[in-house]
């Protein structure tokens, strides 16, 4: 079995590799973090990876966008009409044109009616009604 004192000899010389890799370097950067890490790994007794700490980041992310998804579909579900209401608005609005139509017919019979006296109530109303 490895002791702590081996580990951080381990960790200490790959520290100092990686030192005298160029900042910019790809496996300088792919080890950021790492030594951190290992660091904390061998003053706690833990044995965290950064696969480990990636791989539940996305686990975790993927549930916080499933449960949004989740939710914006029940609101766009709730916001969307069954048939049966969409039939039901339909024919509302079908009588509430055909009511419009008449209110409209009668209001320019009105006008007709009353033309001959355009400044009595009657075809002042009938003339509001028909705009």
């Amino acid at each position: 079995m490895t002791t702590k004192a081996q580990e951080q000899a381990a960790l200490d010389q790959i520290r100092a590799i990686l030192a005298t890799l160029e900042h910019g370097s790809y496996v300088r950067r792919a080890f950021e973090g790492c030594s951190e890490l290992a660091q904390e790994n061998i003053d706690n007794d833990w044995t965290t990876s950064m696969k480990e700490l990636r791989d539940t980041a996305e686990t975790r992310a993927e549930a916080q966008a499933n449960a949004k998804v989740a939710e914006r579909m029940k609101r766009l579900e709730a916001a969307l009409l069954s048939p049966n209401d969409l039939a039901a608005l339909h024919f509302e609005m079908y009588e509430l044109a055909e009511r419009l139509t008449a209110r409209r017919d009668a209001a320019k019979e009105a006008i007709v009616q009353h033309a001959d006296d355009p400044d009595l109530a009657p075809f002042c109303n009938a003339r509001g009604e028909y705009h």
